[in-house]
């Protein structure tokens, strides 16, 4: 009886171990971001899942590719970054809330983004902002009001295990 339980336990890590070499080590940082950029058919709280699997290898990628205004989804990419705390994309985000060429919602998303990294170098561009009336004016207004929405963490285990909420 005590073998068939150790076996089972065997198999069960074989198993799990499989599918963690298969999920994470396999997978290099431009085939996570190619499958992100690909990947079409899941829920949009699922949309950044291969980028944190990828985790901080796929993140200088994330940041050279959300300057090109062709990269599909490119306002997850920006989520992505602030979900994972990546300071480093700090001075992309400002460039790209800076930028009078920008899509009015790439330039929100990148501001949010901003503010969640660095609340104070938010709300100091939130200022420049305030009085348009746009999006990007009510994004400014709910910083300097303090009432940005929050940020809903995705974990890595969420990714991982593909929870939809």
């Amino acid at each position: 009886m005590q073998d068939a339980k150790t076996m089972g336990v065997a198999v069960m890590l074989v198993v799990l171990s499989a599918v963690i070499f298969s999920q994470v080590i396999r997978r290099s940082p431009k085939t996570a971001l190619h499958k992100f950029e690909t990947t079409l058919r899941v829920a949009e709280d699922q949309m950044m899942d291969p980028l944190i699997l990828a985790g901080d290898r796929v993140v200088p990628l994330v940041i050279k590719r959300i300057r090109d205004r062709d990269m599909p989804k490119r306002i997850y990419a920006i989520g992505f970054l602030a979900n994972g705390e990546y300071t480093e994309a700090v001075p992309t985000l400002e460039n790209l809330v800076l930028d009078e060429q920008e899509s009015v919602y790439v330039r929100v998303s990148a501001l949010r983004a901003l503010h969640h990294l660095v609340p104070d170098q938010g709300r100091s561009l939130s200022s420049q902002f305030d009085g348009r009336y746009d999006a990007l004016g009510e994004m400014a207004q709910l910083i300097l009001l303090c009432q940005q929405p929050e940020y809903r963490k995705r974990s890595y285990w969420d990714a991982f295990w593909r929870r939809h909420y």
